[in-house]
C-alpha cells in the first residue's frame, strides 16, 4: 500500500503545473491531498507492524516523525529558490516529483529484500 501510494503521489507531482484554472487548480489538491494523505498514514502503519517489542513503537514513531520534520524543513527554501530562479513551477514539480521517486524506489528496494516480496503482508 505504502508503495502504491508513492507511485500514486509522484504521478499527482508531476502534473503540478499543468492546472490553469482555478478548476483545475482545486481537482488538483483534491487529488494531492488524497495520495499524500495515504503516504502519511501508511508510513505510520509501517512503522507500527514493523517493532518486534509493541513497548517500542513510541520510540520508533519519534524517530521516524523527526527524520520527515527535517526532510519536511528543506524542502520548502528550494522551491522557494526554484521559483525565485524560474518564471514558474515546473522545476518545483520536477524537482518534487523526482525526490519522491527516489524515496519510492528507496522503499521498493526495502519491500523487495523481505521473504515476503513486494506484494506480500509485511
Amino acid at each position: 500500500m505504502f508503495a502504491f501510494a508513492g507511485i500514486s503521489t509522484e504521478g499527482v507531482m508531476f502534473c503540478f503545473n499543468e492546472p490553469y484554472t482555478n478548476v483545475g487548480t482545486v481537482v488538483f489538491s483534491v487529488f494531492f491531498g488524497f495520495v499524500s494523505g495515504t503516504i502519511i498514514s501508511a508510513g505510520t502503519a509501517a512503522i507500527s507492524t514493523r517493532t518486534q517489542n509493541p513497548q517500542n513503537i513510541g520510540t520508533h514513531m519519534g524517530m521516524h516523525i523527526g527524520t520527515a520534520g527535517f526532510t519536511v524543513s528543506i524542502g520548502p527554501p528550494v522551491n522557494g529558490a526554484q521559483v525565485d530562479n524560474s518564471s514558474g513551477f515546473k522545476q518545483v514539480a520536477i524537482f518534487s516529483g523526482i525526490v519522491s521517486l527516489v524515496g519510492d524506489v528507496l522503499m521498493l528496494n526495502r519491500k523487495l529484500v523481505t521473504n515476503r516480496g513486494i506484494l506480500g503482508k509485511v
